[in-house]
This record gives structure tokens, sequence and C-alpha cells, in this order.
């Protein structure tokens, strides 16, 4: 499949990422690369209203979508994107629901991974590789399909001038200017991502030891 032959006649197009705030992180590198290679795209990007902060300032960015699980329906997701006239869909999350909204999105290019039972949902289907390469390879995976270049692979979190203000200031309050730092989140929401607060402390203490940087942890 020729890339220039399906983004020369897209003009806007959908990027579907579901899931939490680092799926979505992961994500971004698949935006900035389509956006480098095609400068003309129009990106809007459907994601967790919890994961929103994650994409809301993204400069390869049009527009974000966002959905609450709780709340919004799949019915909702589909009237609002098919109103929105994509000419394509990318659906990085493929499950059940979003292979839904991308079929029935009105998009001419629907891309996506054909996980069981829902092949149906893309005409442009990528191998899935889950489990064998890191996040940020699977989704860009949709890439390499469509033989778009991949200069970047870096994932992009964007940051407001006030936002960098405040962390600039309470990096000075707190002394620690010039200083190596390091963030740990000692949480996780599956049982298989969890991981004692010890076992935390014991990475601290020997990132501390090996390094010498010091070690901020967040968390609520």
């Amino acid at each position: 499949m020729n890339s220039s032959s399906i983004f020369s006649a897209i003009s806007s197009l959908l990027i579907i990422k579901l899931g939490g705030i680092g799926d979505v992180l992961l994500a971004t590198p698949v935006i900035e690369n389509l956006k480098k290679s095609f400068p003309h795209l129009q990106i809007d990007i459907l994601t967790e209203r919890a994961a929103v902060d994650v994409v809301k300032g993204n400069e390869w960015i049009n527009d974000v979508i966002p959905f609450k699980r709780k709340k919004d329906s799949a019915f909702s997701l589909i009237k609002k994107v098919k109103a929105k006239e994509y000419d394509g869909v990318i659906d990085l999350y493929a499950n059940p629901r979003t292979a839904l909204i991308t079929r029935l999105s009105g998009a001419k290019y629907r891309i996506g991974f054909p996980f069981r039972g829902r092949g149906y949902a893309y005409n442009i289907q990528v191998l899935p590789r889950s489990g064998e390469v890191h996040n940020v390879d699977f989704n860009l995976d949709v890439l390499r399909k469509l033989n778009v270049s991949i200069a970047h692979s870096n994932p992009h979190f964007s940051l407001s001038s006030d936002e960098l203000q405040f962390a600039e200031q309470w990096i000075q309050k707190e002394n620690l200017v010039d200083q190596k730092l390091i963030g740990i989140n000692p949480s996780g929401g599956w049982y298989t991502k969890k991981w004692k607060l010890e076992s935390f402390a014991q990475l601290a203490d020997q990132i501390s030891d090996w390094k010498g940087w010091k070690i901020l942890f967040f968390g609520d």
C-alpha cells in the first residue's frame, strides 16, 4: 500500500487511542511522524478524558475528542465522529467499541489491527505485534504498513508556558536546580502492574546510590 496515494487524498484524519495516560503518550510518535510527513493533514484524536491533558497542547493535533467510559455511549461517539466527516481513521486501540466506531465513521480509509472479530472494521489491516515489541513500535507499525517515513520515536508530552514556569519555580524552591531528577509513580490499575511499596523504595535507593540522582515520588 502506497502512503502517498492514501494521504494525498486525505485532508482530515482521526486517530483513536483509548486506554491510560501512558498508552496515549506512547501513541504520540505516530502523530508527529504523520504531521511532519504530511503537513496538510488535519489530525484529531479520540481519547479518554483522563488522558486529555497528554494531548490537548500537542502542536500536531487539531482537535481532541474526549471520551468518558461510564457516560458516553458507543452510539453518541459514532454520531460525533460521523458528523466530522473524516477521510481516514486510524484505530490504535482496536477493541470491539473502537472497531465499531471506525467501521461506522464513514471514512474511506479505515486502518487498524484485526484482532479476533474486529477485522470487519478495517479496509487496511496491520498485523498486530502486541507482546513482541515495545508499545511505541506497536503503534508505529501502522506507519510502516503504509511506508510512511519514521524519523521520530520519542513520546511527546506538550507543556504550556504556565506549566513550565510552575515546575521551574518549584524546582528552585526545593533547591533542586542543576540536580538530576527521576520520577517514580508507585501506582498501577491492573494487578499485574502493581508492585509493593517496599520494592519501589528499594529501587529508589539503588538509583540514588548508583547515580546520585534525586528521586521524586508522584501519586495520590
